[in-house]
């Protein structure tokens, strides 16, 4: 499972950047759970 979001800014009418993704990763293990984070950025061609 993995919870998160993110912001995308328009860049042009074909391109948009995506400033910051955060998302969170619990992970369950014999009975006790370790939490992560990931972070990522990129950009979309439409």
């Amino acid at each position: 499972m993995a919870l998160g979001g993110g912001l995308d800014i328009q860049a042009t009418k074909h391109v948009d950047l995506r400033a910051i993704q955060v998302d969170y990763l619990p992970v369950f293990r014999k009975g006790h759970r370790e939490d992560g984070l990931r972070f990522s950025a990129g950009v979309k061609i439409k």
